[in-house]
């Protein structure tokens, strides 16, 4: 094992984190400085590569990806929201608010729109639908970019350096480090229950980082994993939070609906390969000789 290495890029990793979640917290940050802690993992690892030792670990690559794995990607990862809501809803956890009351109040209305009176019912689903598209459309491309550092980090450097303790137990420190990196936000953040909700928090990075971990496994690709991740973003943070307001009051999904998301990005990791096929036969790295 590469210790110095991965205790170097654990060190960084959080400690910048940290960093800048408390002079957000401070109220001194300036607008924008959140988007920094995406790119902290990436920051982690080069740093700990200047002091990390043993043979080379398998290469990543971010060469461009098949534009139909692409499109293959941005379909399937709303899907599985998709079934994470339906679940909820059959459950009696959750209902959709059509009506998306807050979104109409920061968009355009009917009468500023000029719409026909027969049309202006039809408002909230045309902006639904719109936002759903846009989400689809902005998952692999900009919230692909701002995931690459974050994969970079995470699945780049520090997972090939701990796959010798076999990979579900690597996704599990992986995901567990990543929820720690950002548990004080999710602390900061939650309007009650702290505890639980960071413990939430610790479950949903350690199930999504099995899915993204399988998908390096598979790959060796940081390409298909910053699309992935850029699409569990996108729909993260986009209009399922008004279709679905309640479940998405605080940061993460707390309660039975939080623990549904967790079981279903379990059973989606699991079937990593039917869901996202892969790009080339990939072998699990070996532990580095010492």
């Amino acid at each position: 094992m590469d210790t110095k290495g991965v205790y170097t890029y654990i060190a960084v990793t959080l400690g910048l984190a940290y960093a800048i979640e408390l002079l957000i917290f401070s109220g001194l940050a300036v607008p924008g400085l959140a988007y920094l802690i995406a790119f902290v993992p990436a920051a982690g690892a080069l740093i700990a590569s200047r002091v990390s030792s043993g043979r080379d670990f398998p290469v990543s690559t971010v060469r461009p990806l098949p534009m139909a794995k692409v499109v293959r990607i941005a379909v399937v990862v709303p899907l599985i929201f998709v079934a994470i809501h339906v679940i909820t809803a059959l459950l009696g956890q959750g209902q959709p608010y059509w009506r998306v009351g807050p979104l109409l109040v920061a968009l355009p209305s009917a009468r500023e729109l000029n719409l026909d009176e027969n049309l202006a019912p039809l408002l909230p689903r045309i902006y639904l639908v719109m936002g759903f598209v846009i989400s689809i459309l902005l998952g692999p491309t900009l919230f692909a970019l701002l995931a690459l550092g974050n994969e970079y980090g995470w699945r780049g450097y520090l997972l090939p350096r701990l796959m010798y303790l076999g990979r579900w137990r690597a996704y599990r420190v992986v995901g567990v480090l990543w929820g720690f990196s950002i548990a004080p936000l999710v602390y900061h953040y939650a309007e009650h229950s702290r505890v639980v909700h960071v413990g939430i928090a610790l479950a949903m990075t350690t199930s999504i980082s099995a899915l993204l971990g399988e998908v390096w496994r598979r790959s060796h690709h940081l390409g298909f994993c910053a699309v992935c991740c850029g699409c569990i973003a996108s729909q993260a943070f986009g209009m399922w939070m008004f279709l679905f307001p309640h479940e998405y009051m605080n940061f993460p999904w707390g309660g039975t609906f939080g623990l549904i998301a967790v079981a279903v990005w379990v059973v989606a990791a699991l079937l990593t390969g039917p869901l996202f096929g892969r790009i080339e036969p990939a072998p699990v790295p070996e532990e580095p000789a010492s």
